[in-house]
């Protein structure tokens, strides 16, 4: 069944989980050291500058979006039986990677242009990851993590759409998205770990151990 192969690949969820909270704690902890004002040695005032910050900004989450993507489509690409694969993680980890590249070989068209994309991405990956939680129908104590997940994806890319955050703002946006997306999938990746060690039996809420 598709939960027993899930299990067997719950490192991937975990990695997604460790590298959306790696990303998003140093985001935040890049955007306290703006708000205290660097030292301007050297000129490291021009970190400071709204152009420089969302090119930054911009080029650690493309490289986010192609790692994060790189683990989807691992998940995605297993056999859970059947000849059958989780689609909606494929198309996710397709766009994530195309995305990534984008924002590494597409620079001249503009940061502001490239964060609408970004916000795009948001809302369709948090759209994929709601639809996967529905999918889980095994772990029902499961689709909370997926939902969660989702949800902030989702919010994140309204939230750049209706509010237009720049600056120091747009990085603690997005230092909060990546914290709360990793979270919930490290805790589903560890949750799924504890099935590798034993039995699941439907509607049970520990795996059985092997006798």
């Amino acid at each position: 069944m598709r939960h027993h192969i899930m299990a067997k690949f719950w490192w991937i969820l975990s990695g997604r989980g460790v590298l959306g909270i790696l990303f998003g704690a140093g985001s935040l902890f890049w955007a306290v050291r703006l708000e205290e004002g660097p030292n301007d040695l050297f000129g490291l005032s021009i970190f400071l500058r709204p152009v420089s910050i969302l090119a930054t900004l911009l080029l650690m989450l493309g490289c986010y979006a192609f790692l994060d993507g790189l683990f989807s489509l691992v998940l995605g690409a297993q056999d859970f039986g059947g000849g059958k694969r989780w689609n909606s993680l494929l198309v996710e980890g397709s766009l994530s990677i195309a995305l990534g590249i984008w924002t590494w070989i597409q620079p001249e068209k503009g940061a502001l242009v490239l964060f609408y994309w970004i916000a795009s991405w948001s809302l369709l990956t948090g759209a994929l990851e709601i639809h996967q939680s529905l999918d889980l129908t095994e772990y029902r104590d499961r689709k909370r993590s997926l939902l969660m997940a989702g949800a902030v994806s989702m919010l994140y890319g309204t939230s750049i759409f209706l509010f237009h955050p720049s600056g120091i703002r747009l990085v603690v946006l997005t230092g909060l998205f990546a914290l709360l997306f990793g979270i919930p999938l490290l805790v589903l990746g560890l949750r799924l770990r504890r099935f590798t060690h034993g039995k699941y039996q439907p509607g049970a809420h520990r795996p059985v151990p092997e006798r």
